[in-house]
């Protein structure tokens, strides 16, 4: 092994170990060799590592090499006194100092068998399956408190003797400062009053341990480090804390695959790693044990806060359904036995929360759990394009031979049988024979092309060289299609896939190049089970592609063409009456479905116009039917075309508790990012308020302070839809938390100038915008005048924009003499309005009619411009100079197009219809005397031709 690999590998190594202890105080490095001794970067892990700081400590800038040498001294002393390092060590500060890799390394080689030796005596708790006892302590590894169960034995040697002299086990027990979670150690099945093994061996059996938790770990025979480059290992362990996160029956066992799990992990722990498929190769010893250390120590954090998370919500389901209870057994007057347990229960899951709550950020797990979510939609989202791309490719950046570049870069060829494939560079000729083909990649869509048929066995066979390579017979360009081939033969699992991808909000009816639905491409290849699936997730048999044909016409097989039919006429047949709510047709479909006489493709089919049958029965309160279906174990957080699940459609108490009681995602989000408690806050168009709902949702954990994609809470969009009573149930329930959260929203940098309150008024809602200001909520900043410059503009619709505009003056202090675009006052704006009360109320409060602009223009060249003769009337009424010019020299009547509709309004009093009538004549004159010079100019211009 070379000594720059191994020192590149040990930089990622130390680096993720390292970004992982400064989580918390928000720092990470880019390069450990580079970055530690920069800012107070090795105070904060000083800080992370011992539970304490030191004043002599702080910011690595602007020093001199000296100082910090003598820094570095005080570091190890430090770490001596809190015992995180045996006495007797001894480190060189000076050659530490100056960032010397070797001796870098090996003090934080030190940290890490340290942190290593914490998490093996510990593992036995942390693997526990029972929720109850795995949160009894928290995992914490930074340490607090005091603790004299130290080994005071260690061998007087340098630290810098070697790195293998650093890897022999610990001497004895070694707990350091871990009050908290001693009670982790207790647990421990395992003798830890003997020597220590090396930290490498503690690593390969907690891999052990992990893999035996998962049916595909327990097919592994995983023995030494080395294996972990085979991508089912750390697919496995990831699968453990996030289950099915990785879809290992799809992945290669390759580089590529290998990187697309370390950046999952990355993004999933929301910690950076550098480390690469090629170290894994290398595996070097102190890089993979740094990373697996930061790698367990983080998921088991992170299985702990997601089964707070679980538990909270498991609490407050049966604290609610215990309270429903005792409710009931006092309105019946029932004093007995059960009553004081049912109390006693409520007490005891009160007293079981307030833990959680202590112990765990509840908050912060619930965000953490959503990220990770978010990061599974990714997952697929990336090896969806994979599948189609199919091929990976890199830089070689020194010349190597095929098997080193195979060995350094993790490529397996046995998956190519052998084949790869290299860039010709630009302005190289090389002989291309035979055996040898092309792959294009198309610089603009990075589609891949493969030439199959370059060589043919004709008549120059004989000859192996190729003397014209045509990149249009490569292509194809006639037949390219946009489609990566799959034999269904030769991968029956596509038909899954397709299905995931459908339940996840693939697309069903997309087209590719050729104007081909996925259906057509079933219809290729004679898929009866996959134009099944496809036609129940509401495929269109209706498209016509770019040849003018429908699926029908391009497949003439009849057992295709019967199965076309055979679902076409059973949708037809159901879908009327499942969408006007049939209770006895959904029950009929569901028991066809369960008896055989028509079985669905899947219970999570969307074939009712984008829903499916949960859905149905839920938005049309059916619990029979949801009952039935939970039955039958179909998903209850399947989504419909809008991304919905049963909780948003249904608005019935009993089927939302039931679901919930059922485990159902109670902050699901649909398409745009909105909660169950978002829809029911938002409300339905002529449907009465589910504040019930709201209520119950609230009991079983909803989180009023969820933002959507748009970074709306529930309370902006009651507010949006001007739900005033929905407003004081939120703030009923949790008005601190509603009150941070909008605030928290309000302080964010953002584009739009538009708070809470400016959110009700954009959506012509007064009444709710009133009592938000009556709750003591505010208008931001310049705010009121922006809201009156968009409802003079009419860019926002209101129904009353009068009744508005005298809000704003007296609720925000808004002032109506900014002048806008080109000048113009709010008259101005005013006057080209549809309707005519902005104006009359701006003119009453005593604004001046004659105010001009830019143009030296007054309100009515506004409204002759644009023939609005109700506003010129109420103008000239108020007493509006109808003789004002502008600087071209025109008045206002000058720009009247149809002055004869003026005159015939009988909108103005005499003097204004004289002026018009005069106006008229002047326009007469005009044209008179303008055709008359244009004649006498084409005569003169005959004369002067003769």
């Amino acid at each position: 092994m070379e000594k720059p690999e191994l020192e590149t590998s040990r930089i990622h190594g130390f680096t993720s170990w390292v970004n992982m202890r400064l989580l918390p105080y928000d720092k990470g490095l880019g390069n450990v060799l580079l970055d530690l001794m920069k800012g107070t970067n090795m105070k904060m892990l000083l800080q992370s590592v011992t539970g304490t700081t030191t004043e002599k400590i702080q910011s690595f800038e602007k020093l001199t090499t000296e100082q910090i040498r003598t820094r570095c001294e005080w570091a190890v002393k430090h770490l001596k006194e809190h015992q995180v390092i045996p006495e007797g060590v001894y480190v060189d500060s000076q050659l530490f100092a100056v960032r010397n890799a070797k001796h870098v390394f090996d003090l934080l080689w030190r940290l890490v068998e340290h942190d290593i030796w914490f998490l093996w005596e510990r593992i036995d708790f942390l693997l526990q399956d029972d929720a109850k006892g795995l949160l009894e302590v928290p995992l914490k590894w930074i340490p607090t408190g005091q603790s004299t169960d130290i080994g005071k034995s260690a061998r007087n040697r340098a630290i810098l003797s070697g790195y293998d002299g650093s890897q022999t086990g610990r001497p004895d027990k070694y707990l350091g400062k871990f009050n908290e979670t001693e009670a982790m150690v207790a647990f421990s099945k395992r003798n830890l009053t003997k020597r220590y093994p090396k930290p490498s061996i503690c690593l390969i059996e907690i891999i052990q341990l992990v893999l035996q938790k998962r049916p595909e770990g327990r097919r592994i025979n995983f023995t030494k480090l080395t294996e972990l480059s085979d991508i089912r290992v750390m697919c496995s362990l990831i699968n453990y804390f996030v289950p099915n996160l990785i879809p290992t029956e799809i992945l290669l066992n390759d580089r590529w695959g290998l990187n697309l799990a370390l950046a999952i992990i990355d993004d999933v722990l929301c910690c950076k790693s550098y480390l690469t498929s090629e170290d894994f190769v290398l595996v070097d010893e102190m890089a993979i044990c740094s990373f697996m250390c930061y790698f367990f120590l983080v998921f088991f954090k992170y299985r702990q806060g997601e089964m707070a998370v679980r538990r909270a919500d498991e609490l407050r389901r049966k604290q609610y359904n215990a309270s429903q209870k005792l409710r009931k057994l006092e309105e019946e007057g029932n004093t007995g036995m059960g009553k004081i347990q049912l109390e006693q229960d409520i007490t005891q899951y009160n007293f079981d929360l307030t833990n959680l709550r202590k112990n765990y950020d509840l908050r912060s797990a619930a965000q953490w759990r959503d990220h990770v979510e978010q990061a599974r939609s990714k997952v697929v989202s990336i090896i969806a394009n994979k599948l189609q791309v199919r091929y990976d490719w890199f830089d070689v950046p020194v010349e190597a031979t095929i098997a080193d570049i195979c060995r350094q870069k993790a490529v397996n060829l046995i998956l190519t049988d052998g084949y790869a494939f290299y860039r010709i560079l630009d302005g190289k000729q090389e002989i291309v024979t035979s055996e040898r083909s092309f792959i294009l990649i198309h610089k603009q869509t990075r589609q891949i092309t493969v030439d199959k048929s370059l060589c043919k066995n004709d008549d120059d066979s004989l000859h192996p060289v190729i003397r014209k390579a045509n990149i249009r017979s490569i292509l194809e360009i006639g037949n390219i299609n946009g489609n990566t081939e799959v034999k269904a033969d030769r991968y029956p699992q596509y038909e899954d896939i397709a299905r995931c991808c459908l339940d996840y909000g693939a697309e069903v009816n997309s087209l590719n190049k050729e104007g081909n639905t996925p259906l057509f491409c079933a219809a290729e290849k004679f898929s009866k089970s996959c134009a099944k699936l496809l036609l129940e997730y509401g495929a269109d048999i209706s498209v016509v592609n770019n040849r003018k044909k429908t699926v029908s016409e391009m497949c003439v097989n009849e057992e295709f063409q019967q199965t076309l039919i055979t679902v076409s006429e059973f949708i037809a047949s159901v879908i009327r009456a499942l969408t006007q709510g049939d209770k006895e047709v959904l029950d009929r479909v569901i028991t066809d479905h369960v008896e055989g006489r028509y079985t669905l493709s899947s219970l999570n089919s969307r074939f009712i116009n984008g829903s499916t049958l949960l859905h149905t029965a839920c938005y049309f309160n059916n619990l029979p039917a949801v009952q039935r279906l939970v039955k039958l174990d179909v998903n209850l957080d399947v989504r419909d075309f809008q991304g919905k699940t049963a909780l948003h459609r249904t608005r019935d108490i009993n089927i939302i508790k039931f679901l919930l009681e059922c485990n159902a995602d109670i902050n699901a989000t649909d398409a745009e990012g909105n909660t169950a408690i978002h829809a029911k806050c938002a409300g339905e168009r002529n449907k009465p308020l589910e504040l019930e709902a709201i209520r119950v949702l609230h009991e079983y954990g909803a989180e009023l302070d969820r933002c959507n994609s748009k970074g709306e809470t529930c309370f902006h969009l009651a507010a949006r839809k001007g739900n005033t009573e929905v407003l004081q149930l939120l703030f009923e329930l949790d008005e601190t938390n509603m009150r941070e959260s909008i605030q928290a929203i309000e302080q964010k940098p953002s584009e739009e100038n538009i708070s809470i309150v400016g959110l009700a008024i954009r959506s012509d809602h007064q009444d709710s915008a009133a009592w938000l200001l009556e709750h003591g909520f505010m208008f931001k900043q310049n705010e009121p005048d922006e809201l009156i410059r968009d409802i003079l503009s009419e860019t926002i619709t209101v129904a009353e924009p009068e009744c508005l505009l005298q809000f704003l003056s007296k609720e925000g202090n808004a002032t109506f003499s900014n002048a806008y675009e080109d000048g113009n006052s709010t008259l101005h704006l005013a006057a080209a309005m549809a309707t005519i009360e902005p104006l009359k109320f701006l003119l009453s409060l005593g604004f001046d009619p004659d105010v001009v602009n830019q143009a030296k223009e007054t309100p009515l060249f506004v409204a002759t411009r644009i023939n609005n003769i109700d506003a010129a009337c109420i103008l000239i009424e108020h007493g509006v100079d109808c003789r004002t010019k502008n600087d071209q020299g025109y008045t206002a009547f000058d720009y009247i197009l149809d002055i004869d509709e003026w005159l015939a309004s009988e909108k103005f009093d005499e003097e204004t219809h004289a002026r018009l009538r005069a106006y008229k004549y002047k326009s007469i004159r005009t044209l008179i005397y303008n055709v008359t010079a244009k004649l006498n100019q084409e005569v003169k211009h005959n004369e002067q031709t003769k």
